[in-house]
């Protein structure tokens, strides 16, 4: 049988409220799986790094990264709970996001995948 698979890419926005009431007003056939993805934008998009403490810059991306991961598994969780489904992979990426998307959905065989929107809106 097919089975779907969904990426959601979310970022730190508050859609990621409304991308889950969007999928929770679904009915999405039994088996579905989900792939709850989160990218780490470049920190600072055009400014040499350098010019930055690494030691600090390590810091912020740790922190950031440690955000990301609970983003990711905060929806991982309401979903899990929503549709009593195991299946649901977490994911966390560093890059620019339209390239990781791409890339996580590929690797992942994902059918469809789903955007918030981007911090940047």
């Amino acid at each position: 049988p097919f089975i779907m698979k969904i990426l959601i890419a979310i970022d730190e926005s508050r859609f990621v409220e409304y991308l889950f009431d969007y999928l929770s007003m679904h009915k999405w056939k039994a088996g579905t799986e989900f792939i709850v993805l989160h990218v780490l934008d470049n920190l600072l998009p055009g400014r040499p790094l350098g010019a930055i403490n690494p030691v600090l810059l390590e810091e912020v991306n740790k922190e950031l990264a440690f955000q990301g991961e609970k983003l990711v598994r905060d929806l991982a969780l309401k979903l899990r709970d929503y549709y009593h489904s195991p299946k649901i992979v977490e994911l966390v990426c560093a890059g620019s996001p339209g390239p990781c998307i791409v890339a996580a959905a590929e690797a992942e065989k994902a059918d469809l995948i789903l955007l918030g929107c981007h911090k940047r809106d």
